[in-house]
């Protein structure tokens, strides 16, 4: 099913591919550093322990890279740790965060791509939504009455807000 950022996200999705890469990793940082810093309560308290140094060492890598310095080779080891994290039941409404920061720290920064950017973009959406109290809908409810509900929802549509901008001003930047 569909997600509210899918439906709205198309237009600027199609802009990715005008952005260069080293425009796309700032733009993933950026939205990165927006996401996190817009948690709710609830997701800010998942931020502890193995949990929270992991998402701080992958916002170091990344802004590291848009910062000029690059890794030849990607973060395995931080990867893995990632991967393990968004399977972890304990911190669960932020799975969709630590897998965006994989996608960023499984390549070289300084390459990746619009496909990854997108994946990326679209997971720190889904990382706001699912910190949200959003009720949860039977399989088969209706694809418009899932998005009317994220539609109502204020973080869902700032967040959205907030990506469009972002990725409008890295395509004006080239």
């Amino acid at each position: 099913m569909r997600t509210l950022w899918d439906r709205e996200m198309s237009a600027e999705v199609a802009l990715l591919g005008d952005i260069s890469p080293a425009r796309r990793i700032k733009l993933v940082s950026d939205v990165i550093d927006d996401t996190v810093a817009s948690l709710p309560d609830a997701g800010q308290d998942l931020l502890t322990g193995e949990a929270g140094a992991a998402v701080e060492a992958a916002i170091r890598a990344i802004h590291a890279a848009v910062g000029g310095s690059s890794e030849d080779e990607p973060a395995d080891e931080l990867f893995d740790e990632l991967l393990e994290l968004a399977e972890d039941v304990d911190v669960m409404p932020l799975w969709q965060l630590f897998m965006g920061l994989s996608y960023c720290v499984a390549v070289v920064p300084m390459k990746i791509g619009v496909g990854t950017t997108e994946e990326v973009l679209s997971a720190l959406y889904d990382t706001v939504r699912d910190c949200q109290d959003l009720p949860e809908f039977p399989v088969g409810t209706a694809e418009d009455v899932v998005l009317a509900v994220e539609s109502a929802n204020d973080r869902c549509v700032a967040s959205i807000a907030r990506q469009k901008t972002l990725i409008r001003e890295a395509a004006d930047q080239g």
